[in-house]
């Protein structure tokens, strides 16, 4: 065979496996399809270095590239307003043990909360593991209008770190919650009512750590999450011997927002997040236990109860490269629990007749997420 001038021409052509077939899951998969996008309107570096992969390479940059921790703030979100709805929901039950009388009629209360939150990661979204410390200083007074009426606002102000599995990810958390609450019970019945509504504002960082092949590009972006909320609470009061037993049942909606961004630093392969919101009524159904502990100026307190939430528990966020906004993509983070068991225990020690220090221990359990809770807190009435 001859050429000419010695010269050997080779032309190479992608194969027809397409880059969201290769995605071991289905955030990987549509940025797969995404890619698919951009490498038909001529390609990037991106698409050249995923053209040379083994499909094994290509998984774990796909992982990268997909960007699927965004949802993840959501979760953060609604964890943060339940943990203050126990909270007050937990101080207002213990109000309305106390005697109360015509000069001791308002309280104060504070406390230093910390929780520890995993959730796994789930196939075959292909969603990561999520481990968040989130550390909170929450504060409230409340005061009694008569023997049946007691009114009250608490403040929550929260910061927290967040770290993905199998992601070179990491994030932050701040912000703070305020909340109204009250409670009523109707003189000669043994019932009660409980209500409160809250808002929230936090502030997110997000910074990822992009490769795909020699290509890398540290990715960072701030956004913005405001929530909504409200929870009520009815019940009944018993006793059993030295037991204050309170059944309860407890509905609760809550309305949160996660702010559009774009991500700086990585032009060829940061992306844009579109806002999202969601909206997640739950009931509760549970049940207080209060009681000396036999040792003076002791107490014991412990709540259980079962939380189902209904509608869409999905978290979602549509992303696009900032640098191919034409080419969008879903990506999907672990689902809210549809149902989660809680467990409390509270200790109490009364340093005088009017204040009291405690320390409570709790866990929130469910099929994706564990929540370990340390809190430790005094009470003031006067």
């Amino acid at each position: 065979m001859l050429y000419p001038n010695g010269a050997v021409q080779l032309e190479l052509d992608r194969n027809d496996v397409r880059y969201g077939e290769v995605g071991s899951g289905t955030n990987q998969q549509n940025v797969g399809e995404a890619l698919e996008g951009v490498y038909a309107q001529g390609g990037n570096a991106v698409t050249d270095q995923l053209n040379i992969m083994t499909t094994a390479q290509a998984q774990q940059a796909l992982k990268g590239l997909a960007a699927d921790e965004i949802p993840s703030y959501l979760s953060v979100a609604e964890q943060r307003m339940d943990t203050l709805y126990t909270t007050v929901a937990g101080r207002l039950a213990q109000a309305s043990r106390e005697p109360q009388s015509d000069t001791v009629r308002r309280g104060v209360w504070a406390q230093l909360q910390y929780n520890g939150m995993h959730t796994g990661g789930q196939m075959p979204l292909g969603s990561p593991s999520v481990t968040a410390n989130l550390g909170s200083i929450a504060a409230g007074y409340d005061q009694a209008l008569n023997d049946q009426v007691r009114v009250g606002a608490a403040v929550s102000v929260e910061l927290g770190s967040l770290q993905f599995k199998d992601r070179n990810a990491s994030g932050n958390s701040t912000g703070a919650q305020v909340l109204a609450y009250g409670s009523v019970e109707p003189r000669g019945t043994r019932f009660y009512v409980n209500g409160m509504v809250g808002m929230g504002g936090w502030h997110n960082q997000l910074d990822r750590r992009v490769s795909v092949g020699p290509l890398a590009e540290r990715a960072s972006g701030g956004f913005n999450t405001e929530a909504v909320g409200a929870y009520a609470e009815g019940g009944i009061k018993l006793a059993y011997r030295v037991l204050e037993i309170r059944p309860y049942v407890g509905t609760r909606l809550n309305w949160i927002r996660q702010a559009g961004f774009s991500e700086s630093g990585a032009p060829l392969m940061g992306v844009s997040a579109d806002s999202m919101s969601t909206t997640h009524p739950a009931t509760l159904l549970g049940v207080r236990v209060a009681s000396a502990t036999g040792v003076a100026k002791l107490s014991w307190e412990a709540n259980v109860a079962w939380q189902h939430r209904y509608g869409n528990t999905s978290q979602r966020a549509s992303l696009a490269f900032t640098g191919s906004p034409g080419q969008d993509w879903t990506v999907f983070g672990t689902p809210l629990d549809r149902d989660t068991a809680h467990v409390d225990a509270t200790l109490r020690y009364a340093l005088k007749p009017k204040s009291s220090v405690f320390l409570r221990l709790a866990t929130d359990v469910g099929a994706s997420t564990t929540v370990y809770s340390v809190n430790a807190g005094a009470q003031v009435k006067f």
